[in-house]
């Protein structure tokens, strides 16, 4: 059965080639196979695969060659009128019968010479523009385009703050300290105040000192005489430290929510400020301090306070 198959496609081509053969007139060159390990049926079937694709193409040749290096790689070398080329076989495709006959296509093609560009034309000269006429209409008056005033992008900036500062305890001054770090815009910022306050004229049976902190926000107002208002929202401990032999009928830590509201107005030289300000502080509850029996210490609700900020901020 195999050989049957054999010989009805060399029949094939042998067709192929001959109707080909009849629309184009013959080419007389020689095609050289060296390929040893094909069968004489394969090389003589190369052989008119080539002649066929060349008659169809329009392709002519003086002597084409096939030399196969090894069962997976050949090599073509053709020759025509226009020069010789030796080309290596590309494999694309499961046979190498096929990846041959597409390298001698490729090979004649590339020694066709290409069609030059025809020469570029010789400019032809310009007329001369004829003479400017002075014209009776009115000049146009070109007026220049307004510039749109662009915003420019606000600068962040930081603020370092000391206050040292009093306050009114009920019958007792309390003198202290709030030191604080904030950021954000020139008329805005944010941040955190830690401070301290101690009493003054303590009775000699015990000691006393309050802890605070607090978030704070601070706005300033440009149409109000630079004007700063500063809120604040945090916590404070009152703690007291009874003497020796002295008791003590409270609790030592007294804690307490606070909300704090200031007024100040900046004064910059540089990096470096001074703010006067004014304020209060609200707390949750009166904080009472009771010693052998007798009340001794009353923090109230509301403290006022009065201080000077000293300021330096880094743009």
């Amino acid at each position: 059965m195999q050989p049957a198959r054999k010989i009805a496609r060399v029949g094939t081509f042998a067709l192929i080639y001959s109707a080909t053969a009849v629309a184009a007139p013959p080419l007389d060159f020689p095609v050289v196979v060296r390929c040893t390990a094909w069968s004489a049926e394969q090389r003589a079937q190369v052989e008119a695969r080539i002649r066929t694709t060349l008659v169809a193409e329009g392709l002519e040749a003086r002597t084409v060659g096939v030399l196969c290096e090894s069962d997976e790689s050949a090599s073509v070398n053709v020759e025509s009128a226009h020069g010789a080329l030796v080309k290596p076989v590309l494999r694309s495709t499961g046979r190498v019968e096929d990846d041959v006959v597409a390298a001698v296509e490729v090979a004649l093609r590339e020694l066709v010479p290409q069609p030059t560009a025809p020469p570029a034309e010789a400019a032809t000269p310009l007329a001369p523009a004829p003479p400017l006429v002075a014209s009776s209409a009115p000049p146009i008056v070109v007026r220049p385009a307004l510039r749109v005033a662009q915003a420019t992008p606000r600068r962040g900036r930081t603020v370092f703050q000391l206050t040292p500062l009093v306050e009114r305890w009920g019958d007792h001054w309390a003198w202290g300290a709030d030191a604080g770090l904030a950021v954000g815009s020139e008329n805005f910022l944010y941040g955190l105040e830690l401070g301290g306050r101690a009493a003054a004229a303590e009775p000699a049976t015990f000691d006393s000192s309050e802890w605070n902190a607090a978030v704070r926000f601070a706005w300033t107002f440009p149409r109000a005489a630079g004007l700063r208002g500063t809120l604040g929202l945090g916590a404070s401990l009152l703690a007291t430290t009874p003497a020796s032999g002295v008791v003590s009928e409270s609790t030592t830590l007294l804690g307490a929510a606070c909300f704090e509201l200031h007024l100040g107005r900046p004064f910059w030289l540089g990096a470096f400020g001074l703010e006067p300000q004014l304020g209060l502080r609200v707390f949750s509850g009166r904080r009472r301090v009771r010693v052998n029996e007798s009340e001794q210490l009353v923090v109230p609700p509301i403290e006022p306070q009065a201080g000077v900020s000293l300021l330096y901020r880094v743009e």
